[in-house]
């Protein structure tokens, strides 16, 4: 989630997809695939990771223009 935000903050959105890196809001829903993971597995104590993959996810919606 990272690679995408820095790529389309440096260079644009048109260089996620040859990279396979989710460039539309339906693609960005694999990374709600993931939040939902990591909430149902009791024994994962990284709780910070969770709400830093939040927020990038977050922040790479919005740097496409899918959130505000």
């Amino acid at each position: 989630c990272g690679t995408a935000l820095a790529l389309t903050e440096r260079l644009g959105r048109e260089y996620l997809t040859p990279y396979g890196l989710p460039a539309t809001a339906p693609d960005l829903g694999c990374y709600n695939d993931v939040l939902d993971a990591f909430e149902r597995r009791l024994d994962w104590h990284a709780r910070g990771l969770r709400q830093e993959l939040h927020a990038l996810k977050h922040r790479l919606a919005v740097a496409l223009g899918f959130a505000d």
